[in-house]
């Protein structure tokens, strides 16, 4: 499972911005199909730092990505996927 608990988003002037989630319903748990568990698992193992504030995903110096980047990387890797 997943629990939602905050976002994190970048500001119009190029912060970033962590908070609580808009809405009540956006506070939630989401049940992961067990392969997505197990690769979400190995890329927390693998990229992700012990601090429970680490990034889930993040860039090269550990920022929050632009929208627009993580947009294209998401296209190159579900083209890569197949």
């Amino acid at each position: 499972m997943l629990r939602v608990r905050r976002r994190v988003r970048r500001t119009d002037r190029g912060g970033v911005d962590v908070d609580t989630p808009r809405t009540a319903a956006s506070c939630r748990t989401v049940v992961l199909p067990a392969p997505l568990r197990d690769v979400l698992a190995d890329h927390l193992d693998e990229y992700v730092g012990d601090d429970p504030d680490a990034l889930v995903f993040a860039t090269a110096h550990q920022t929050v990505p632009a929208r627009s980047n993580l947009t294209e990387m998401l296209h190159r890797a579900t083209k890569v996927a197949g």
